[in-house]
């Protein structure tokens, strides 16, 4: 239920938003008021209040849903998904590139106003928010887990040179791959210096 709501509070937010936005900025839009009875600075401030209202709605039901999230079994350990096995890094790329591709679909939406458009940019909006929020709500899991270093390349990485260099191997292994490091890291500040 707060994963509906936080979705559809969130578009409405947005979509009132950009909606007085477009009352401001383009005089053709009149034809899509819903009160002709007021004036254009009032139109303005109901959509702007309705804007801040589900944007209000979205950010709590955004952190209800941050503090229930993931089922824990019957040791208390909280259970991962197939989804929250995807490596960190490539899941804050996919959030990354959904609100692109969010900002460009209202871009396209506000300079196309026609009933047809509004319905294609409202649905891919809301199901690139659903997508996003189902990644925010891995990553969220991930973090209450504990795993969310250890599930990306990164700490992946970091926890293979921990276990090769410093924790075990021999003094030779870890005197080479010492100086190995050692000369990257001062190639690439000599580089960076021209």
């Amino acid at each position: 239920m707060m994963y509906i709501l936080f979705v559809v509070s969130a578009v409405m937010a947005v979509v009132a938003f950009v909606v007085a936005d477009t009352i401001r900025w383009t005089a053709s839009i009149r034809q899509f008021f819903w009160i002709s009875d007021f004036s254009l600075n009032e139109q303005i401030s109901i959509y702007i209040g309705a804007a801040v209202i589900c944007a209000i709605i979205a950010a709590v039901s955004l952190v209800y849903l941050f503090i229930t999230v993931g089922d824990r079994d019957e040791d208390g350990k909280l259970i991962l998904k197939s989804v929250d096995k995807v490596y960190t890094e490539i899941q804050l790329i996919a959030i990354g590139l959904g609100v692109v591709l969010c900002g460009v679909t209202f871009m396209w939406f506000y300079n196309e106003l026609t009933e047809l458009v509004m319905v294609m940019a409202g649905s891919i909006v809301l199901l690139t928010s659903l997508i996003i929020l189902n990644i925010m709500l891995s990553c969220a899991r991930k973090i209450k887990a504990g795993t969310f270093f250890s599930q990306s390349i990164i700490g992946k990485l970091c926890i293979l040179i921990y276990e090769n260099v410093i924790s075990g191997g021999s003094l030779l292994r870890k005197v080479t791959l010492i100086t190995i490091l050692a000369i990257v890291l001062s190639a690439t500040i000599v580089l960076h210096l021209y």
